[in-house]
């Protein structure tokens, strides 16, 4: 992973779906040269991309060799968590969440989740109110089919 084209070839994994066997490979050599949250132009790494696209298999790889978090990308200044909750990606946060809680996880992977949840994308919007959102998004969907089935 020396060149330019060669950084962007996980990005590219990513967005072109391959398998997870193939991006896992690229993921692993970029993390061993330390580039594993190497951003595009939108200053996305590779797990924004991976929210973006609802891979949580991707995720786990990239969140087991160190992927950042805390890096926002350039449009709305979104982490991967503010994502998540934008995008409503519930399996995308269990990934998030349960690398918070892994207490066998390696320290790059257990990250500050204080700083994490508390702090602001561009527009101001905290990951907790976002979060929050959610859940109550989650609630009435579930209430709604409940409905439903009665």
């Amino acid at each position: 992973m020396s060149n330019i084209s060669d950084r962007r070839m996980l990005h590219l994994a990513i967005k072109k779906q391959r398998d997870p066997e193939e991006i896992g490979r690229l993921a692993a050599a970029a993390a061993s040269v330390g580039m594993v949250d190497i951003v595009n132009v939108r200053y996305q790494t590779a797990l924004h991309l991976a929210v973006i696209l609802d891979r949580s298999d991707v995720m786990l790889c990239l969140l087991s060799l160190g992927a950042s978090l805390q890096r926002q990308e350039q449009l709305h200044g979104d982490t991967p968590l503010h994502l998540a909750c934008r995008l409503q990606r519930g399996v995308c946060l269990d990934v998030i969440f349960a690398a918070w809680t892994d207490r066998t996880a390696q320290q790059p992977a257990r990250q500050d989740v204080k700083a994490i949840v508390h702090s602001r994308n561009y527009e101001g919007a905290r990951r907790i109110e976002l979060i929050t959102v959610l859940v109550y998004y989650c609630i009435v969907t579930a209430s709604q089919e409940k409905k439903n089935f009665i």
